[in-house]
């Protein structure tokens, strides 16, 4: 019985053998090659303040006399050299013979979890990024194959900008009145060149109303340089409390808050304008 088994174990391993080697023989007489595959181009298809998404255009080439269909694709992306993500996708691709045939592949990374994973994220302008994978063709005579690929790249880094009360300087002085120029200073990270508009912005000071207005001239925001705003405000001593007087005169410092919101958008066209609302409290002195 033993040896009864032994000799079908060997027959059958022999026909697998067999069966092998006609599958590759078939492979070579067909001339089946493994297909080839390539990252093209890369680009930034949707960009926001919480999130940024990518569009990897991956040129998959057959060489063969026969129609391909990929049966799936594994994938991981690194930022700076460590690991982030992985997955796996399921696309329906064919590929016809002796041509080539485009697969899009969207990643959208959000900002948040970034931050997360890579605290020093937080103060760059951008961060590199490494696209490895592979993609599964079931091919006749081979079998399942892997066509690895990988692509590396930058993507920015975007913050919203930051506005806030820079300064309070004493620019003349008479008995009756006074004129302090107050700075407001706009800073982005210099992840994307962006424009601030419409910035409608309110003080006040110890408790009272100082200025309110909007500054309609659009302001640039390149790299990671602020711009600034100075704004003159009269104040009348008569109009005045003792605390505001004392600040004016000594070296007191008051509580204020300094509140509005502005537009903001890129100046391509990848970002989508929105508008956002500031509102700081602290305390000042007064620069003479």
């Amino acid at each position: 019985m033993r040896r009864t088994i032994m000799i079908i174990a060997v027959i059958s391993a022999g026909l697998m053998v067999s069966g092998c080697a006609q599958l590759m023989k078939l492979a070579g007489a067909l001339g089946v090659q493994k297909p080839t595959a390539r990252v093209v181009n890369a680009s930034l298809d949707d960009i926001s303040f919480s999130d940024v998404t990518l569009l990897f255009d991956i040129r998959i080439k057959n060489p063969n006399a026969i129609g391909l269909s990929m049966a799936g694709m594994d994938y991981s992306l690194k930022i700076d050299g460590h690991d982030f993500f992985s997955g796996e996708k399921n696309a329906p691709v064919k590929v016809a013979a002796r041509d080539s045939s485009l697969l899009q592949i969207p990643v959208t990374l959000k900002y948040k979890e970034l931050y997360e994973a890579f605290k020093t994220l937080i103060n760059q302008k951008e961060a590199g990024y490494t696209l490895q994978g592979g993609l599964r063709f079931d091919l006749p005579g081979l079998g399942m194959v892997r066509v690895p690929l990988e692509y590396k790249g930058k993507i920015p880094i975007l913050t919203l900008p930051q506005i806030k009360l820079a300064g309070l300087s004493l620019s003349d002085l008479s008995w009756s009145s006074a004129v302090v120029d107050a700075t407001f200073e706009v800073k982005a990270n210099g992840g994307l060149a962006l424009n601030v508009d419409k910035l409608q912005y309110k003080l006040d000071v110890g408790g009272r109303q100082w200025v309110t207005g909007t500054v309609r001239k659009t302001l640039q925001l390149n790299g990671d340089r602020p711009r600034t705003v100075t704004v003159p405000i009269k104040l009348n001593f008569l109009d005045m409390d003792r605390a505001v007087y004392d600040m004016l005169m000594g070296n007191s410092a008051l509580e204020y808050r300094f509140s509005g919101g502005f537009d903001v958008s890129a100046q391509t066209k990848m970002l989508k304008p929105q508008h956002i609302r500031f509102d700081q409290q602290d305390t000042i002195s007064l620069i003479k």
